[in-house]
């Protein structure tokens, strides 16, 4: 139970400071450096920060009633794998669309990586603690 407690911790924390980055962020990643779009800059700053929060949810009420929500974990399961799906439809979309910033594009898979890992982390690990509880 600690274990997968400490895997949605992680989740959440890393979910809320990629978006609250992003978002504190904003005038340098818009800028002529980095050139992404404003739209994108608040779809993900606002996505990540949304998640981070919903997976805090999971871990607060794992920590006051000592299990864990079961479909909760799968529907953060489901997410994590939808947004790895995104992340990398993105990257296909901006590289048939012109030539994006490279560092949007290793955003992209970073991301992509990362929410696939604990996708499969959490399947592996979270969900079999939430049918024992």
């Amino acid at each position: 139970m600690k274990r997968a407690v400490s895997i949605l911790s992680v989740d959440s924390l890393a979910g809320m400071a990629v978006g609250a980055l992003t978002l504190a962020l904003t005038p340098l990643l818009t800028g002529e450096y980095f050139a992404w779009p404003i739209g994108y800059v608040l779809w993900i700053g606002g996505a990540n920060l949304l998640y981070g929060c919903y997976s805090g949810v999971l871990v607060l009420r794992a920590r006051r009633t000592g299990s864990i929500w079961q479909a909760g974990v799968i529907l953060l399961i489901i997410a994590n794998s939808v947004w790895a799906g995104q992340c990398f439809a993105q990257i296909w979309w901006l590289l048939k669309s012109g030539e994006p910033p490279l560092l949007m594009l290793l955003h992209m898979g970073l991301e992509g990586v990362f929410v696939a890992a604990l996708s499969f982390v959490e399947a592996k690990l979270v969900l079999p603690v939430s049918f024992r509880d």
